[in-house]
């Protein structure tokens, strides 16, 4: 399937499905709804839940469309790891040539 879908799209796996009662095993839906729907359930907990470094982790999710890798998009927020993961790749290509 083409990832021609102009909204990021998420879907739970269901081997993960426990961690996240809040949501339903694969039923797509865009990624933020799921986001939101994920922050709501960890703000109603007792205490603190640890699902990991992102919202969305990608073992627990796949994703679909969205827009396309190495696409520029001045003026949206990217997460700072991603910016320096792509800075350092950009620097070993300048020194390679």
């Amino acid at each position: 399937m083409a990832d021609d879908h102009p909204i990021r799209e998420a879907c739970l796996r269901p081997e993960f499905a426990d961690l996240y009662p809040a949501l339903t095993p694969g039923k797509w839906e865009p990624a933020t709804t799921i986001g939101a729907r994920i922050l709501m359930w960890q703000l109603r907990q007792p205490g603190p839940v640890d699902l990991g470094d992102r919202l969305l982790n990608s073992l627990h999710f796949e994703f679909r469309g969205g827009v396309p890798a190495g696409y520029r998009r001045y003026g949206v927020r990217t997460r700072r790891e991603d910016h320096a993961a792509r800075s350092t790749k950009e620097e070993r290509g300048s020194k390679e040539q």
